[in-house]
């Protein structure tokens, strides 16, 4: 093999193990509405207006723990929330997200 090749291939192939072995976040505060209270344990919420930054994986539809929100939350309430999602590795499809911090704005 040519020395030429041979450092094209061992490009390429940091290229690949980058991409399978490189994870990456988001973190970002963002504004919800409550829309219900489900099971006195979670609030399910729902985006105002964009995300900021890059989501990786789609937010406008969240539930958070009722301990991550204020105590006398109600269904209409404004909250701004932590939201944290995580991926492993850029070829894993599968994204962990956490919905914490919640406050009013």
């Amino acid at each position: 093999m040519r020395p030429l090749s041979r450092l094209t291939a061992l490009a390429v192939l940091a290229l690949l193990l980058t991409a399978c072995v490189g994870g990456k976040t988001y973190d970002e505060n963002v504004t919800y509405k409550v829309d219900e209270i489900a099971d006195n344990t979670w609030a399910r919420l729902s985006i105002q207006g964009e995300a900021p930054g890059e989501p990786l994986s789609q937010i406008r539809h969240v539930s958070a723990k009722l301990d991550d929100v204020p105590p006398d939350v109600e269904a209409g309430d404004v909250l701004v929330c932590r939201v944290h999602q995580t991926r492993r590795n850029l070829a894993d499809t599968n994204v962990e997200l956490t919905v914490n911090n919640c406050r009013r704005p």
